[in-house]
């Protein structure tokens, strides 16, 4: 056992000192203005936020080039170049450096730490809670299967999405497809090119995603194939780091299943991104669609509220919310409208 600590630990500092070293990479000026240009193409023919425009990159720009000019490394330059891109308001904007697996500032996963992604426990014989820390590349279909299986030897789920900041849309039409019916619609991804076409078609604002959402027949639904979907109750509980894909999740199953979601407001960090290559080993992740829950409601600056709040943290068999979310399932009083 002290063995395989040890190993863990060395696999982690290996990692940090990779990412510290990659990290502290010099950059000159001239690759500083090619990766700067290279941004103000991305963002000014590919980003997309209805309201948001990204052509206002070089004045934004105007304001950190002092800054901007007497960074020497990687992390400093990027770092100088994450807090302009945040002058145009909106999540999922912003620039790594290094290799997709260890990108600025983030030290890569142990495998111990891989394989906890998804759990469940049980607070009772009928009251299981199952644990989605991530719907990125770690998130693993075959456990999260096996685990909502498990669940089904219950009569009701807590689905624990607390500090998950989100992932991939796939791994989360996974999740949804095992808890909803095939082909449940439970949003709208809104892009340029939709905007443009219901702009055309109808004449209205082609920032008026609520309008947009209804009229497009493009919808974001569970898989059709899989697993039959769990027929026990569920409720949800999320909290500040609940973003993105997770807070999709939390909507979806509330406007389709009216699940009670418990804790605290999340993120409000819902945009559909990609990524772009930049020179010199930079990488710019940047928006290319909004999102409209089911019901019509905008999540990107809009967190979700949850129907019970519950602030006081804890763990295990302490936990306040957990213990809430149990007791709003066991019909402890509490009403959903």
């Amino acid at each position: 056992m002290i063995a395989i600590i040890h190993r863990l630990g060395l696999v982690a500092a290996l990692a940090f000192l990779f990412v510290s070293s990659v990290s502290a990479q010099a950059v000159d000026k001239e690759q500083k203005r090619e990766v700067l240009a290279a941004i103000e193409q991305v963002l000014t023919r590919r980003a997309f936020v209805p309201g948001v425009d990204f052509s206002k990159w070089p004045e934004y720009l105007a304001k950190r080039r002092e800054s901007m000019d007497s960074a020497e490394t990687a992390r400093s330059f990027a770092l100088n170049v994450n807090r302009t891109l945040r002058e145009f308001g909106v999540s999922h904007c912003r620039v790594e450096f290094g290799s997709e697996d260890t990108p600025l500032g983030l030290v890569a996963q142990t495998p111990s730490e891989k394989s906890a992604v998804s759990t469940i426990e049980w607070m009772d014989n009928d009251t299981a809670v199952l644990r989605i820390r991530t719907f990125g590349k770690e998130y693993l279909r075959t456990e999260a299967e096996r685990l909502v299986d498990e669940a089904r030897n219950g009569t009701r789920l807590i689905l624990d999405l607390r500090s998950n900041g989100g992932g991939l849309v796939d791994n989360l039409q996974h999740l949804l497809g095992l808890l909803l019916p095939p082909e449940t619609a439970v949003g709208t991804f809104v892009t340029r090119r939709t905007a443009s076409a219901f702009e055309s078609a109808t004449g209205g604002d082609p920032t008026d995603l609520a309008a947009i959402a209804n009229w497009t027949r493009s919808k974001l639904r569970t898989r059709g194939l899989g697993p039959k979907p769990y027929e026990g109750k569920i409720a949800v509980v999320v909290n500040r780091g609940t973003g993105s894909a997770s807070e999709m999740a939390a909507a979806a199953l509330r406007d389709v299943l009216r699940s009670p979601v418990i804790g605290t407001p999340t993120a409000g960090a819902v945009l559909g991104s990609t990524f772009a290559t930049l020179p010199h080993g930079f990488r710019l992740q940047y928006p290319a669609q909004d999102y409209v829950t089911i019901k019509g409601q905008r999540l990107e600056g809009h967190p979700v509220v949850p129907d019970v709040e519950v602030r006081v943290r804890g763990f295990g068999s302490q936990d306040p919310a957990l213990a809430k979310a149990a007791e709003v399932l066991g019909g402890g009083g509490f009403r959903y409208n």
